[in-house]
């Protein structure tokens, strides 16, 4: 895979993310919540979400530490 397919990838992942987080964002979800969703886990979500926005995923979703 090319670092174009990559970056497609990457990005329709991140997308689902964000529009999932929207989707919820009267509700109380957590980072595993939106991984779940996407299918991927914890850690790999949080890395993409990153690289892709310079932000951590946690921020954007209301979770209790």
């Amino acid at each position: 895979m090319d670092n174009t397919e990559n970056y497609a990838i990457r990005s329709a992942v991140i997308n689902k993310a964000i529009n999932y987080i929207f989707d919820h964002i009267d509700e109380e979800i957590t980072v595993d919540d939106v991984a779940h969703y996407c299918s991927y886990s914890r850690y790999h979500l949080t890395r993409m979400f990153k690289e892709e926005t310079d932000e951590i995923g946690r921020a954007s979703c209301r979770e209790r530490v």
